[in-house]
């Protein structure tokens, strides 16, 4: 019965993950629908507290921590480029606020799956000792 258990969060996670992503991106690029900025916001820290609490497994901390960091370093200065190089430019302007958009949206939805993991990555180093 275990394994039924295991499977629904692990499925529940996936969901959280793939939603989250899709939402980040849809109402960056295309904008939010009528919804206010609070509620994307919270709906996406939200899904990102779910993946961190849930598709996570121990083994898995160390190369989620890297990738959630990289990633956010990445999509900062990736967001800064594409500013300064197609914001540039009046016909690409409005493209290049969207792709922003959605990137930051990312950064917001990766955060706190990574703040969840690594709090859990400190629990179990205190605990071992």
């Amino acid at each position: 019965m275990a394994k039924k258990d295991e499977l629904t969060m692990q499925t529940i996670g996936s969901y959280a993950f793939l939603v989250g992503v899709l939402l980040a991106l849809v109402v960056g690029f295309f904008g939010g629908f009528g919804i206010g900025q609070e509620v994307i916001l919270l709906t996406l820290g939200v899904l990102g507290l779910i993946v961190g609490l849930v598709n996570i497994t121990e083994k898995e901390i160390v190369p989620f921590l890297v990738a959630t960091v990289a990633i956010n370093v990445s999509l900062g200065s990736l967001s800064t480029v594409i500013t300064n190089v197609l914001g540039i430019i009046p016909a690409f302007a409005g493209i290049a606020a969207g792709i922003v958009t959605a990137l930051g949206y990312l950064m917001v939805f990766v955060s706190p799956a990574a703040a969840v993991v690594a709090v859990i990555a400190i629990w179990n180093m205190s605990k071992d000792q």
